[in-house]
């Protein structure tokens, strides 16, 4: 869409699940989405959400491509389970 309240306008992040549903909102209203995942894929740029290399990455992509970011669809999740007992910290890490 080129018209729209957000016409002109950049949102990263979210390209599956909830957050791709998140981000369809602005591109209906004319944003471009720049799709994010933790698995890259074509036409996804690669963000894992715990590394700050990514963040520079993407950062560096997004001001060199679109110039500024308007929004982002911050929607990380990990989906992980353990007993109380099996808790560590490291495994939490992963935990946005």
């Amino acid at each position: 869409m080129n018209g729209g309240r957000l016409a002109g306008k950049v949102v990263a992040g979210a390209s599956r699940g909830r957050g791709a549903a998140e981000a369809a909102a602005p591109e209906r209203e004319g944003a471009t989405v720049v799709a994010t995942d933790v698995n890259g894929g074509e036409g996804v740029r690669r963000l894992d959400v715990t590394l700050a290399d990514d963040w520079a990455d993407l950062a560096d992509f997004l001001r060199g491509t679109c110039g500024a970011v308007h929004g982002l669809v911050d929607d990380a999740g990990v989906a992980w389970r353990a007993r109380p007992g099996e808790v560590t910290a490291k495994a939490m890490s992963r935990v946005p």
